[in-house]
Formats: structure tokens, C-alpha cells, sequence
């Protein structure tokens, strides 16, 4: 693979360092693609290659069931991805709250959700590729017997579009998607302000957003939602120009946007900040 792995140094461990490198919005030696493939696909090999139900062995979601194989996402499959968005969970979504789960891919981060708002709220997950909301999402729904999750087939974005996009072997649309795509889907797009009002969706009190560099796009899309219930957020930016876009759409409503380590997000900040990637937490001092 180009390289070394540190020694003594397990598959869950290794793995297990590149969610919290990517969490802290680091990068380290070792989380390049080519070796993240690798991972996976060495471990597919002893975790076996097709899709299935498989049983989360750790993390808050252990004991719960999703519908994956190991090379989609080795994280997923432990149960120690997006530590950070499950203590969010945590500690602010409330029983029957809604949430906006934008970018549900296979499900995951909607299990962390659905297990907060109860069966008195609400998880609508969008998802826009078809194979996935129906093949994937659907599947870990079902599987944990989930009646508060609802799900939108959906892309979100600035305006109303059909697409053919690339899926990678990940399950995931992307720029980069089509360097491993497996095929490609007809995907449409909607604005989410325009979407809620023909589905009268209720407000979320929370929006997650992971949709690989359309962050943007997604956010000018739901303006008129935003201003009005001024939700809180957990949004991954990919870049840092996606990050300063970001700021300066929504520091103009009143948000304060800081990082894992609670660093606050300002323009002194993006000044001195050359590259970025990560979950940025957004909350209004305006909200009620």
C-alpha cells in the first residue's frame, strides 16, 4: 500500500484513529484513501463482501442492527463513527423532537437520532441516491423496527434538478464519487424550503447535514427555514472555502459555529485557517 502501518497497531484501533483524526479535523499520515480502501477492503475479506443486517458490537448504537458490509464504512460497521455527532445527539436532541437528517446514506446517523426523539418525535432522513434510501436505509429501518423514521428520497439542494450521479463503492455520491463508482443513478434535487411546504413536513429542532461538498448549496436552499425556526445544526464542511461560505450565510442570522474541541468559528479564525474538513455544531443566540 505505499507505506507501513504503525506496528501493533489493531484494524479497530487504526480505524478507530482516523474517525477521531477526522472528528478533530486532522489528518494524519495514514488517512489517505489508498490506505482507508485498504482497510477496507482487507477487512472485507475476513468480514465477508455482501450487504447484510449486521449487528453494531460497540458505541452507543451497540445491539442495534444496519444494513451494510464492512468495506462501505469499517466505522459503521464497529459502531465508532461520528462520535461527536452522537454526543450532540445527546445532549440536545430532546424526546419528540424532529430532526432533519440530510445525508442519511445507510442509516447510521439516523439510529443515533431516532433513539433520542422517541416515539413522541420525528427523523426524516433524506437521502438522495435510490439505491441506497431504498436498498440500504430502508433495510436498517426496518430492521430495528423503527416507526418514527421517515424517509425522503431526496436531494437537497438550490433548485429543483434531475441528475445522474456516480455511486461510489461506498454507497456514496461525491465530486470525487465517480474515481470508484460502481455505477451511476438518476438523483433528483429539491429546495428544502419549497419541499417542506408542499409535504407540510414539521420544523426540525435539529439539521444534519453530510453531503459531500453540497453543504452550500443545501443551506441556500432552506434560507426561508432557517430564519424562521432557526434550528440547530451540525453541518460537515469539506473544504475551507465551504466553511467561510458557510460563516458568512449563517453568522448573518445570529449563529455561533464552533468546532469539536469547542473552538469558536470567526473571520480571525478563517483567516489563519488554511485547509478544513469536519462537523462544525451551529446554534442561534437568537433561537427561542
Amino acid at each position: 500500500m505505499g507505506g507501513h502501518l504503525p506496528p501493533n497497531l489493531s484494524p479497530l484501533a487504526l480505524t478507530a484513529s482516523v474517525g477521531r483524526a477526522r472528528e478533530g479535523n486532522e489528518l494524519p499520515f495514514f488517512d489517505s484513501e489508498l490506505i482507508k480502501r485498504g482497510i477496507r477492503k482487507g477487512g472485507a475479506l475476513v468480514f465477508g463482501r455482501k450487504p447484510r443486517i449486521h449487528r453494531i458490537p460497540f458505541g452507543p448504537l451497540r445491539g442495534k442492527r444496519i444494513f451494510l458490509s464492512f468495506d462501505i464504512s469499517p466505522r459503521m460497521y464497529f459502531g465508532i463513527d461520528e462520535p461527536w455527532v452522537a454526543q450532540l445527539a445527546r445532549r440536545h436532541v430532546t424526546p419528540g423532537g424532529i430532526v432533519y437528517d440530510i445525508g442519511a446514506h445507510v442509516g447510521y446517523t439516523c439510529l443515533l437520532f431516532a433513539q433520542q426523539v422517541g416515539k413522541t418525535g420525528a427523523v426524516h432522513a433524506f437521502e438522495i441516491v435510490p439505491s441506497v434510501a431504498n436498498d440500504y436505509l430502508r433495510k436498517t429501518i426496518d430492521a430495528n423496527r423503527l416507526t418514527n423514521v421517515i424517509v425522503h428520497n431526496v436531494g437537497l439542494l438550490d433548485k429543483s434538478q434531475s441528475l445522474n450521479l456516480p455511486v461510489s463503492d461506498t454507497m456514496m455520491t461525491s465530486p470525487y464519487a465517480e474515481l470508484t463508482a460502481v455505477r451511476s443513478e438518476l438523483c433528483n434535487t429539491v429546495c428544502l424550503d419549497q419541499y417542506v411546504s408542499d409535504n407540510q413536513l414539521p420544523f426540525p429542532s435539529l439539521m444534519k447535514i453530510d453531503i459531500e461538498e453540497a453543504e452550500i448549496r443545501c443551506l441556500l436552499g432552506a434560507m426561508e427555514l432557517i430564519t424562521r425556526c432557526l434550528p440547530l445544526m451540525i453541518i460537515e464542511f469539506h473544504t475551507r472555502t465551504l466553511l467561510e461560505e458557510g460563516y458568512s450565510l449563517l453568522a448573518a442570522l445570529g449563529y455561533t459555529l464552533s468546532k469539536p474541541d469547542d473552538t469558536r468559528i470567526d473571520r480571525q479564525m478563517l483567516k489563519t485557517t488554511t485547509k478544513f474538513y469536519g462537523n462544525v455544531f451551529c446554534s442561534s443566540s437568537r433561537a427561542r
